[in-house]
């Protein structure tokens, strides 16, 4: 042993002993500078107040230890293994204490530096153990400029009261663990991984049970690699932060793995990645954070955010470059709470999403922001069995390349809002409300707001129990099934082929309000209860086929495709009055049939060719008769405007008296009767 201020030199030769201590009581050290030393247990500062040092430099240099190596046992003690010196042991213990030491300085430090210099350890490696109570053990290890230590398990932080801090530096460093590394057990730890540093491991575990733990991965070519799974704040508090280049990888990766875990991982920078080979679980049974900034980029084979009842799992993606590449599906509420933020250019990427999952998963999705993007190869589900919610503001986008469904199964709740200039949802298969493409489920509902937009390449069903609110902005869908119900505050429907109106029950149909625009390109179809109000606003169609469920007390009706007939069996019937605000325009004919009347009670009529065979009547400077040509061969008479080129043949122009009429259209021809009982007619081109 060395003691009492005692310094020791070896520079050549074999020193073989059973039992070596450097520091027992006072201040010691060792220097060795060539040959080896043997011995079956060595400690350096084995007792309170002790200071031990061992040195350690040179190629062809041992320190062999056949069992423990205990550096600051209780006292304060340093390891300096430079320049090619080789130490190997059994087990290894940095800033050791106990019941029996009374001590608040327990202190160990090793440095493995240079490349060549390494120590070899077959079992375990401890930094920070048994504290004494009201006490603290310290052990750190610092590996750095090609420097290498291996052995089988670490542990930092083991006890409450111990800390643990390993770091390893520049190109060539390792940290090499046949199994696991365990950053925090019941005490604090911390490992920094910079420069070009190099940890692996089977599996990893930061905080592993009540302690804290950190983990930091900094620099280019920085790297922890895990065979098997990294768990982040497993059972206590941990973080891991990878960085400015840093590399992490694993099979499954977990953030708050148990109950009482607590877990944040943060990856950022331009070349940061954390690759996870198989499942991310944020919150899996704990809670977790994940943040993915300017930059940085997370890859997984599948992903849950809030895995299990009780979790909670966050996740922000945010800033250009920013990514989160899922291979498979991606589920944020499966069974817990998930929220999952994609903002200020972020991209999520996954195959399959589900938000919502199972029954009694709560999840929701916002993408906000220009460039903010959720993209789905294939199927995106909201409220699938659970309650989940999609907001898409301030220029985000989504992209669902498969089918997208808003409460799918009986008992879900899913909803979507998209608002704000340049939100967009586009969809390239069919989007459900209320249901799947088998049938109804829950209750399903899309809000579109000033400046949203919904594009839908297939169909666009709403079940009974699904709902569409347009509150502004726009939907484009190519087919459109409504069972539940369509209100319109404002904004645009655009539907590229038909338009199929089915409620069932008490579900309201279509309510079309004043600001509100439907543009149906084929045939607008009112089948059983079906009911299409318009109350206000535009709908335009090639055609409407009624089932007496079309009700217009306000608006304006076109017709792009059909004809228009006022009689038996037409559109609006036989008998059909038009009056303030209420406008009607066709593409083609207009035929009132004889015996049937047109009252344009300050309303109006275009149409392509209007024939008149039955009676037509104006009432009101408002009310307005125009188009193309008007062909008449019936009755029209009272006060109003007729822009349409008039030939009167076989009918009657009666103005009886107060009657004032206005005839603005070009080419009129009078082949019958005008008669003027005391009204005024206005001729202004002939």
């Amino acid at each position: 042993r060395s003691d009492n201020e005692a310094t020791v030199r070896q520079t050549g030769g074999t020193l073989n002993v059973y039992a070596e201590l450097v520091g027992l009581s006072g201040n010691a050290s060792y220097i060795q500078t060539g040959g080896s030393n043997s011995a079956t247990r060595m400690t350096i500062a084995s007792s309170a107040g002790s200071n031990g040092t061992y040195f350690l430099s040179g190629p062809a240099t041992s320190l062999n230890v056949a069992g423990s190596l205990d550096v600051g046992l209780y006292g304060k003690g340093m390891l300096n293994i430079e320049a090619g010196g080789e130490v190997g042991s059994i087990n290894g213990y940095i800033g050791v204490g106990n019941q029996y030491s009374l001590s608040s300085s327990t202190e160990g430090t090793v440095r493995v530096s240079g490349s060549g210099s390494r120590w070899t350890n077959q079992l375990w490696l401890m930094l920070g153990s048994r504290a004494p109570a009201g006490f603290n053990t310290r052990g750190s290890l610092n590996i750095d400029n090609g420097g290498e230590v291996s052995t089988a398990k670490t542990v930092l932080g083991d006890g409450a009261g111990a800390i643990g801090i390993a770091t390893v530096s520049g190109s060539g460093s390792k940290l090499l663990n046949s199994e696991s590394l365990v950053v925090g057990f019941n005490g604090d730890a911390t490992v920094n991984v910079e420069s070009g540093g190099l940890v692996s491991d089977v599996d990893g575990y930061i905080a592993m049970s009540t302690g804290n733990g950190t983990v930091n991965v900094a620099g280019n070519g920085s790297q922890w690699n895990n065979s098997g799974l990294l768990s982040v704040g497993h059972a206590g508090g941990g973080s891991l932060n990878v960085s400015s280049g840093g590399l992490v990888g694993n099979a499954d990766g977990f953030i708050g793995r148990e109950a009482d875990g607590n877990g944040s991982a943060t990856v950022a920078g331009a070349g940061s990645h954390w690759q996870n080979d198989g499942n991310l679980s944020v919150g899996y049974f704990g809670k977790g954070w994940l943040n993915i900034e300017n930059g940085g980029e997370v890859s997984s084979n599948t992903a849950r955010v809030g895995e299990w009842s009780g979790s909670r799992g966050t996740v922000a993606v945010s800033g250009p470059g920013a990514q989160w590449a899922v291979d498979q599906d991606l589920r944020v509420g499966e069974s817990g709470d998930g929220s999952l933020r994609v903002e200020s250019g972020g991209t999520v990427n996954a195959s399959y999403g589900a938000i919502g999952f199972a029954s009694g998963g709560n999840g929701s999705i916002t993408v906000t922001g220009n460039g903010s993007q959720l993209n789905t190869s294939g199927a995106l589900s909201i409220g699938d069995h659970g309650a989940g919610a999609l907001n898409i503001s301030a220029g985000g986008m989504v992209n669902t390349n498969g089918y997208a469904f808003l409460g799918a199964h009986s008992g879900s709740l899913g909803s979507a809002t998209i608002g704000g200039a340049g939100s967009q949802w586009n969809n390239r298969g069919n989007l459900h409300v209320g249901g799947g493409d088998y049938g109804p489920g829950g209750q399903g509902e899309v809000t579109v707001t000033a400046g949203g937009m919904v594009n839908v390449a297939g169909a666009l069903k709403v079940w009974d129990t699904g709902s569409v609110n347009m509150r502004g902005g726009t939907i484009n869908a190519n087919t459109m099934t409504s069972e539940g119900a369509l209100n319109f505050t404002a904004g645009k429907l655009n539907i590229a082929a038909d338009l199929v109106v089915d409620a069932l029950g008490s579900a309201p149909g279509v309510a079309l309000s004043e600001l509100g625009a439907i543009n149906v390109a084929g045939a607008t179809i009112l089948k059983g209860a079906g009911i299409l109000a318009l109350e206000g606003g535009t709908l335009t169609t090639g055609s409407l086929v009624n089932n007496g469920g079309f009700i217009f007390n306000k608006g304006t009706l076109n017709l792009t495709k059909d004809n228009l007939l006022v009689g038996n069996g037409g559109l609006l019937g036989g008998m059909v009055e038009l009056k303030t605000g209420q406008n009607v325009n066709v593409t083609n004919t207009a035929r009132i049939d004889s015996g049937s009347v047109l009252v344009l009670n300050n309303g109006s009529l275009n149409a392509g060719t209007v024939n008149n065979l039955g009676r037509i009547v104006m009432d009101g400077y408002l009310a307005s008769l125009g188009g193309g040509t008007l062909n008449n061969s019936g009755l029209i008479s009272g006060s109003g405007q007729i822009k349409a080129s008039l030939h009167n043949a076989g009918g009657e122009i009666r103005a009886n008296s107060g009657d004032m009429q206005v005839f603005t259209g070009a080419g009129n021809v009078n082949e019958s009767r005008i008669s003027l009982l005391g009204g005024s007619m206005d001729f202004n081109q002939g």
